[in-house]
């Protein structure tokens, strides 16, 4: 579970939440309720408006192994217009928002050509100026032998992801990504944390978890 875009104070109703999970809530770009299965699962990442009220569900795009085992493909990347505060005359302003689970900064499948970069290509495209990205990354294969394991590297994994953004790096408009990853271990699976903010016009690193 990621929850990750989370602003005060809330006594003025100043929280956005994005919560990722599984559910079986239709999507932006999911068909009509009729043409949907009611027995698709979705791993999904879920954004919260400070009024509580749901902005949208997206699912999963490219899907890990394990999530095979398990889950239906999403429909497609989709972004979201987040409030974030409101002006003096009481007007509320906006921010857009792209939205991307794990597997999506990846090539899809692995085979795909590594410059379609295709979650930045889709961020760029819907202009957003924000790319939330919730995580459970791993340094190694759920195959792998746990002897061949090798400790994380925080500056190896931000430095992939970054790559994988090379459409938004020193793009015009400054697009953050900001990502939510687990921390720990299950099940001989080491997750790799490197939860962090960065901005992309000028690579840096905002803020790292």
């Amino acid at each position: 579970l990621g929850l990750f875009l989370h602003r005060r104070p809330a006594s003025e109703g100043e929280v956005d939440d994005a919560i990722g999970g599984g559910n079986r809530h239709a999507s932006q770009n999911d068909p009509p309720a009729a043409d949907a299965d009611a027995d698709a699962l979705y791993n999904a990442l879920v954004a919260v408006g400070p009024d509580g009220i749901t902005l949208t569900h997206y699912h999963k795009s490219f899907l890990y192994v394990v999530d095979k085992t398990w889950a239906d493909e999403g429909s497609g990347f989709v972004c979201v217009d987040i409030p974030v505060r409101k002006g003096k005359d009481d007007a509320t302003a906006y921010v857009r928002a792209t939205l991307g689970v794990c597997m999506d900064i990846n090539p899809r499948e692995f085979e795909a050509p590594w410059e379609a970069y295709e979650l930045a290509t889709a961020a760029k495209a819907h202009g957003s100026s924000l790319l939330l990205f919730a995580s459970a990354w791993t340094n190694n294969h759920p195959d792998d032998d746990p002897a061949t394991v090798t400790p994380v590297d925080p500056r190896e994994v931000m430095s992939y992801w970054l790559n994988r953004l090379a459409p938004l790096v020193g793009a015009e408009k400054n697009t953050h990504f900001v990502c939510a990853n687990r921390v720990g271990e299950e099940r001989g699976i080491t997750f790799t944390g490197c939860s962090c903010v960065m901005s992309l016009r000028v690579p840096s690193l905002v803020e790292a978890f």
